[in-house]
């Protein structure tokens, strides 16, 4: 089951599920809906996937931020918040900032998608 609002770009459509699962699925006017890539998060994930320069920056609900290659799925980086994100992304150029707040506290944090 999705967990996150789904994105679509360049044909692929990429969406964070309840399972803790990212899926990367051909954007197919037929409806097949064929499965290009996954990857295993370390918790659920609820915050939109952002594309930024052939990239996809996914966040999970236990923190964990992945950067994947938009094509292979290959992760390029990774960092853990130690807050959840549950919110879509804001994208300023290469930047992408992010609300990871607890219910006792919150910050926002930039990361660079091509570090």
């Amino acid at each position: 089951p999705a967990g996150s609002t789904p994105v679509v770009s360049s044909g692929t459509l990429y969406v964070g599920s309840a399972d803790g699962n990212v899926y990367a699925i051909a954007a197919d006017p037929n409806g097949s809906g064929t499965v290009e890539w996954t990857y295993q998060m370390d918790a659920p994930v609820a915050a939109q996937p952002t594309i930024v320069d052939g990239r996809v920056l996914v966040c999970s609900l236990h923190g964990q931020a992945v950067v994947f290659d938009s094509a292979s799925g290959t992760p390029r980086a990774a960092e853990q918040l130690g807050e959840p994100v549950r919110t879509k992304p804001v994208v300023d150029g290469t930047t992408v900032y992010l609300g990871a707040a607890r219910s006792d506290s919150g910050r926002i944090v930039a990361l660079d998608i091509n570090r």
